[in-house]
Parts: C-alpha cells; sequence; structure tokens
C-alpha cells in the first residue's frame, strides 16, 4: 500500500509481463462511494493472497485518516508496479517490504479494474496467490510507518473474510471489501477450501449503496474448478518430487553408512575377543600401575568405553532388524495398475 497521488497520462496497456493474465478472470468495478466527475491517471498495482503450508493467510492491516476519512482496514499486500519491473518482481518486492516474506508465486487469480473517484484514479489490480517459504525483516516506507500505521494479520480463511466484512463500515473499508472479498473467495476455491461457481464468487462482496457496481466477468476466464484442479496437480507433483529428492539423498547417505558399518563389523568382533581376554587384562593392570608411557591413549581399557560401544551397536544391528519387519519389502506398485 502506498500514497495514492501518482498521476500519469493515459490508460496503460498490458505488456508481455501480463500475458499469462490473458486467461485470468477481469472484474470491472465502479466506485459507488464517491460521485465520478473525471479520471486523470491509472495506477498499475500487483496484490497477492499469501498462504503458509499451516493454511494461514497473511494481510496488511491499516489504520488511517486522510481524504477517504478516517478508517481501519485490511487489505492484501501490495502497491504500485514501479517502471520497468516485471509483475512478477513487483509482488515479489511488495511481499518482502510489507511482510517480510520470501513466496512462490502459484497462479493469477484475478484481474480487477476499479476506479477511486475521489482521487480520479483509475485501478488495475493485478491478485496473484503466493505461498510462503520463509518470513524475514520487514522494509516499510515512511508513509506505510507514520500514516497508514501498517500491521500484518495471519487469519484463517474464515476469519479473514468476516474481518473484510467487519472493516466494510467507512466508505473505503467497503470499496476495499467489494474488491478483495471475491479474490479472497476464489483463492478459497483454488486451494480447495471451498467448493465455489464462478457465477458465486462476486456474491462475497458487500452490496453496495448504488446501482454503480457495474461488474462484468472475463469471457475466456477457466473455471475455478478446472484452475484448482491444475494447481491441485502442480502442487501434488511438487510435493511428491520434494519427497522423492529427499529421500534420496537421504538413501545415499544411508547407503554409503551401511558400507562402512558392515565392513567394521569384523573389526568389532576382534575388539569383542580382546575385551576380557587376558591379553586385555594384562594390558588393564599395566596402565593401572603406570607402566605404559603416559601419552598413550587407553580408552580400550576403560570398561565402560568397549562395553558401551559393542552394546550400541548390537542394539543398531536389532532396530535395523525391526525396520525391515516394519517396512513393506514387496515390489513397488507399477504405475499401471
Amino acid at each position: 500500500m502506498t500514497k495514492q497521488t501518482e498521476p500519469a497520462d493515459g490508460r496503460q496497456q498490458p505488456t508481455d509481463a501480463e500475458t499469462t493474465w490473458q486467461t485470468a478472470p477481469r472484474w470491472e468495478l465502479q466506485d459507488g462511494e464517491w460521485p465520478f466527475t473525471y479520471t486523470d491517471h491509472d495506477r498499475r498495482i500487483v496484490r497477492a493472497i499469501v498462504v503458509d503450508w499451516e493454511g494461514f493467510f497473511y494481510f496488511v492491516r491499516a489504520r488511517r485518516d486522510d481524504d477517504f476519512g478516517r478508517a481501519e482496514l485490511i487489505e492484501t499486500s501490495g502497491g504500485g508496479v514501479e517502471a520497468g519491473e516485471s509483475l512478477p518482481d513487483a509482488i515479489r518486492r511488495e511481499l518482502r517490504e510489507e511482510l517480510g516474506a520470501e513466496v512462490e508465486i502459484l497462479c493469477p487469480i484475478a484481474l480487477v479494474s476499479d476506479f477511486y473517484n475521489l482521487i480520479h484514479r483509475h485501478n488495475l489490480n493485478h491478485y496473484y496467490l503466493c505461498r510462503v517459504r520463509s518470513f524475514g525483516e520487514k522494509h516499510l516506507n515512511r508513509d506505510e510507518i507514520e500514516d497508514f500505521h501498517l500491521s500484518t494479520l495471519r487469519l484463517r480463511f474464515d476469519e479473514a473474510a468476516a474481518e473484510y466484512e467487519r472493516l466494510a463500515c467507512t466508505p473505503l473499508g467497503r470499496l476495499i471489501a467489494r474488491r478483495e472479498l471475491p479474490v479472497l473467495r476464489r483463492a478459497g476455491a483454488l486451494l480447495g477450501l471451498t467448493p465455489l461457481d464462478e457465477s458465486d464468487i462476486l456474491r462475497a462482496a458487500p452490496e453496495t449503496n448504488t446501482d454503480k457496481r457495474g461488474v462484468l466477468m472475463h469471457q475466456n476466464a477457466p473455471s475455478p474448478s478446472n484452475t484448482a484442479d491444475l494447481l491441485c496437480q502442480t502442487e501434488r507433483v511438487r510435493h511428491y518430487e520434494t519427497l522423492m529428492n529427499e529421500a534420496a539423498a537421504v538413501v545415499a547417505d544411508c547407503e554409503q553408512a551401511l558400507d562402512r558399518f558392515t565392513a567394521v563389523q569384523e573389526k568389532l568382533a576382534e575388539l569383542n575377543a580382546y575385551y576380557g581376554s587376558k591379553a586385555w587384562w594384562e594390558d588393564f593392570n599395566a596402565s593401572e600401575e603406570g607402566l605404559l608411557p603416559k601419552e598413550l591413549p587407553c580408552g580400550v581399557l576403560s570398561e565402560d568405553g568397549v562395553f558401551d560401544l559393542l552394546d550400541r551397536n548390537r542394539e543398531l544391528i536389532g532396530e535395523v532388524r525391526d525396520l525391515l519387519r516394519r517396512i513393506d519389502l514387496a515390489k513397488p506398485a507399477d504405475p499401471e495398475t
């Protein structure tokens, strides 16, 4: 979220970086809170529904008192696209600045066109669905700290929807809720959190106090069910690819360790034969009487040292046997069956 004061001449056309948005739903919303007079600038914006692996969603809370009035708000993290910046780079930068989050971009959600009549601006909002990889330090600017008082909200899906509805009690709060609740609902459908038809998705937004909402759907947009299927497949393949790579690394390490473990058994057998033998007692007594060189390591002559090593070796062999009994050693299932 940045201050809404940057003019531009004329409507901006989609760039090559926006080609992935050709099949994303496009919604057009009118500002029903302030009367329309004229529009003198457009603003290209990136925003994101951000979710982690535990199912929590991340938003920003703003508390502001400006030309839009005094309001407490919930809003997706995001902001304006800088000159020469691609949309993916822009959303990664914004999430890093406002949430301190490094993310994986999963897919576009929707392209939402709306208006802020009070400042004569048309907004073109590109909404992404992103998964958190890690969190670090935020990098908020002075306006975000002093004017918007931004903080992070971590909410479950239903909690986030309820918070949008609760804060749709001011003109700006209603504008944001009408724009973002449908986006949140569609993100929930893509993640499989809610079965939702495209025709139902716009009912998530609170009704405006005029008849100017004028929502238009992009005719080439894929249905949430098809997109959700593809997203689920992508996530499933990514999950099992990671699982396979991690398992392969562990198995390779175990293979090398097992080779060394097998090779050392002969040495342990020799050590076992020595431990407690007549020779061992002779060496033990010589050590106790100070007859052996002081610099000679004599750990093998301690009673517990050898005993504990041999005992742990027997335990490991038993654990391997138990593991073999627990694992299904049958031939792996044929993918064709």
